[in-house]
């Protein structure tokens, strides 16, 4: 009895299987590291109340712009006295309700305003000042690629585990971005020295 000959479709496939795999190692990404501390309790805020309008990727949808590649520090920019995190914290606080349909925020240049998208729901009534200052380093760090922000999440989080950083359990509904600069004040004093 004679041996099969094997089909002639599989020797191109055979041909190109190395090509293939070496394709798609390729397109495996490196695992990334865990988030941890307040950035950890940012991506769980994140997910429950901002992932349904600005998508988990941050890359918006029609009900919330987009804020990953880089978007969200265009409004809220990393500046030297961190107003445009004052700026950010504040505008998930209060959002539009708060800010007012039709009045500026964020930096000056973006020239957003509130509703120009959809009306942003403030969060100050239903998350404390700790999650919502979780929830900005979060979509800082993650969808800003922030250096800052990645800088400044360890140092609340020793800041808030020494009682040097105290936040609001709830901000105000009509918040300011000094009032919350004001909240900030023990962070940025350290952010400094760091």
């Amino acid at each position: 009895m004679g041996r099969n000959k094997i089909p002639y479709w599989v020797m191109p496939v055979l041909l190109f299987l190395p090509i293939w795999v070496f394709m798609y190692i390729g397109t495996l990404e490196d695992p990334t590291r865990a988030a941890t501390g307040i950035l950890a309790d940012g991506a769980e805020v994140y997910a429950a109340q901002c992932a349904v309008c600005h998508l988990a990727s941050g890359g918006g949808s029609g009900t919330g712009p987009q804020l990953n590649d880089g978007e969200v520090l265009l409004t809220f920019p990393d500046d030297p006295e961190n107003l445009g995190l004052a700026q950010h914290v504040t505008w998930v606080a209060i959002a539009t309700d708060g800010t007012g349909e039709g009045n500026p925020y964020g930096s000056p240049e973006r020239g957003r305003e509130a509703g120009w998208f959809a009306n942003m729901p403030g969060h100050w009534d239903e998350l404390s000042g700790t999650e919502i200052l979780a929830v900005v380093l979060y979509e800082r760090v993650t969808h800003g690629e922030s250096d800052v922000a990645a800088t400044l999440a360890p140092l609340v989080d020793q800041l808030l585990a020494d009682g040097t950083l105290v936040l609001p359990d709830q901000f105000d509904e009509n918040a300011t971005p000094e009032d919350v600069a004001g909240f900030l004040a023990p962070l940025l004093a350290a952010g400094d020295g760091a």
